[in-house]
C-alpha cells in the first residue's frame, strides 16, 4: 500500500511533492544550523553559503524551507524537528509581506499542511498552532482521516490531472487544468512530465540544495530570468495589505521557543523584483512591514537592500531569485557578520 502511494504521489503538482519529500527528510542529530522559510529561501539562500558563512561543514546545516511556507509551518517544524537537535545553535528564517498578511498563500499553506505534512503532537499542544491549523473542526477531521487513509491526499491532484476539476481548485500552487485549448486531453502528458520532474525535486530536497523555483535544469539548461517586457499587474501587491495578526504571534512564539534552548534566530528580509517592489511602495507596504518587524524580536536582522537586486534579470519571476540573483545575494551575505 505504502509503496504504491510513494509511486502515485510523484504525479502531484510540484508544491505538494516538495512538501511530501520534505516530510520524509531525516536528521542526523548533529546539525547546528536550521533554515526555515518559503520558496524565496529555496531560490535565494544556498545552504552551502550558510555553511561557509558560519564556518561549518555542509552536513551541519539543514534546510527545511518549503514553498507556501508560513510562520505556523516554521514553528511546527522547529517544535517537531529542531528541538531534537542537541547541537542546534542558530535558525535562519525569512520574514516577508507574504508571511505577515492574509492572502492566498496562507490558504494554500493550510491545505498543504492538512494533506502533505506529517502528524505530530506539537500541533495539538501549542495554542498558536491549534489556532492556526484547527480553526474549524473539519480541519481536524480531515487531517485525521487522511492520516489513516493517505490516498485521500491525492484526490484533488489527480482530479485536476484528469480534467475533472479546474487545477486552481486544489488550493495548492496548482498548474492549469489538464484540458488545453480546444479541449484536448493532456492528462497523461502532464503526469509523465511530473514523474520525470519528481526525481529532480527529490534530489533538491534530500541533498540540501538551493533551487531556482520551478526551473528544472536537467530538462532546460537555460537559466530563466524575468523579462523587462513583462509588466507587473498594477495594484496586485495590495494582496499583501491585509494584516494577519496570528502571523506576528507565531513568529514571536517561534523565537521564544528557540530562546528557551539558547538558539539564536537570524531573520532575513529579502526584496522582491523591482516591479513588485515599486508597486508595494505605492501602497506603503514596506512601511507596514517595517512596523511589523519591530514586533519580532530576532537576535539579528539581515535586511537585504532592494538596490542590490534591482535588475529584472536577477529574478526568475516577480518573487523568486534566479542563479544570477542568488550569487549576488550570496556575496552580500558573506560580507555581513
Amino acid at each position: 500500500m505504502h509503496l504504491s502511494f510513494d509511486i502515485l504521489v510523484k504525479g502531484v503538482e510540484v508544491t505538494s511533492l516538495y512538501w511530501y519529500y520534505s516530510s520524509k527528510k531525516e536528521l542526523s542529530g548533529m546539525e547546528e544550523i536550521l533554515i526555515l522559510g518559503d520558496s524565496q529561501i529555496i531560490s535565494g539562500l544556498d545552504p552551502s553559503l550558510v555553511a561557509q558563512r558560519e564556518g561549518l561543514a555542509l552536513d551541519k546545516v539543514i534546510s527545511f524551507a518549503r514553498p507556501s511556507e508560513q510562520p505556523e509551518g516554521m514553528l511546527n517544524l522547529y517544535l517537531s524537528k529542531g528541538t531534537h537537535l542537541r547541537h542546534l545553535k542558530k535558525i535562519y528564517i525569512n520574514v516577508s509581506p507574504i508571511s505577515l498578511s492574509k492572502n492566498s498563500v496562507s490558504d494554500a499553506h493550510e491545505k498543504l499542511f492538512l494533506d502533505f505534512d506529517t502528524w505530530n503532537f506539537s500541533v495539538l499542544k501549542n495554542q498558536y498552532l491549534r489556532k492556526a491549523y484547527f480553526r474549524s473542526p473539519s480541519n481536524f477531521v480531515w487531517k485525521f482521516l487522511n492520516t489513516l487513509f493517505p490516498y485521500l491526499k491525492l484526490n484533488q491532484n489527480y482530479a485536476s490531472i484528469l480534467g475533472l476539476v479546474d487545477g486552481s481548485f486544489s488550493g495548492y500552487d496548482a498548474e492549469s487544468t489538464a484540458h488545453g485549448v480546444g479541449g484536448s486531453f493532456k492528462g497523461l502528458s502532464l503526469l509523465k512530465s511530473r514523474f520525470v520532474e519528481s526525481n529532480f525535486i527529490s534530489e533538491i530536497v534530500f541533498q540540501n540544495k538551493a533551487w531556482t523555483w520551478k526551473h528544472f535544469a536537467e530538462l532546460s539548461l537555460e537559466e530563466p530570468s524575468l523579462s523587462r517586457d513583462n509588466p507587473f499587474p498594477k495594484g496586485s501587491s495590495q494582496a499583501f495589505a491585509k494584516p494577519r495578526e496570528i502571523s506576528l504571534q507565531l513568529f514571536q512564539e517561534l523565537i521564544l521557543q528557540a530562546h528557551k534552548r539558547k538558539v539564536e534566530v537570524v531573520c532575513l528580509d529579502l526584496p522582491f523584483s523591482p516591479a513588485l517592489e515599486a508597486d508595494m511602495k505605492g501602497f506603503h507596504l514596506r512601511d507596514t512591514l517595517k512596523r511589523s518587524k519591530e514586533q519580532i524580536p530576532c537576535d539579528k536582522w539581515i535586511n537585504v537592500p532592494a538596490d542590490l537586486l534591482d535588475q529584472p534579470e536577477d529574478f526568475k519571476d516577480f518573487t523568486h531569485l534566479n542563479q544570477r540573483g542568488r550569487e549576488k545575494l550570496n556575496r552580500f551575505l558573506l560580507s555581513r557578520e
